[in-house]
């Protein structure tokens, strides 16, 4: 059953004239593969949200519809912490164990502090 992400996935390749095998070369993958995460067998890859938004040259509407979709079925996150200070690890860590109790209005603040929205 195709997820709401596939189905857009599956209009860019309808809008594009391509088949499953076309955008799954383009992405260096098999059409089973692609056709996983269409129907939701397989997360999406991080990289392939940069990688679709420039192949397919999507405009500001279409990229934030992507990446809606795509955001709504992450369920892990990994955050690489290697060459970060003890006080950026502190802020990181404060914030997986907190933000389910964050209200709207903060992380509002906090998406545009962090350059993720505009006033």
């Amino acid at each position: 059953m195709l997820t709401p992400l596939g189905r857009f996935l599956r209009k860019i390749r309808i809008d594009n004239s391509e088949i499953l095998a076309h955008m799954a070369a383009k992405l260096g993958v098999t059409a089973s593969y692609v056709s996983a995460v269409e129907n939701g067998r397989r997360a999406m890859p991080s990289e392939w949200r940069e990688k679709i938004i420039e192949m397919y040259a999507l405009d500001e509407q279409q990229q934030a519809e992507f990446t809606g979709l795509a955001i709504d079925l992450v369920t892990q996150v990994t955050v690489n912490t290697k060459n970060s200070t003890r006080s950026q690890k502190e802020v990181v860590f404060a914030f997986a164990r907190k933000v389910s109790e964050l209200p709207e209005d903060k992380l509002f603040e906090i998406r545009r502090i962090l350059g993720g929205e505009k006033d």
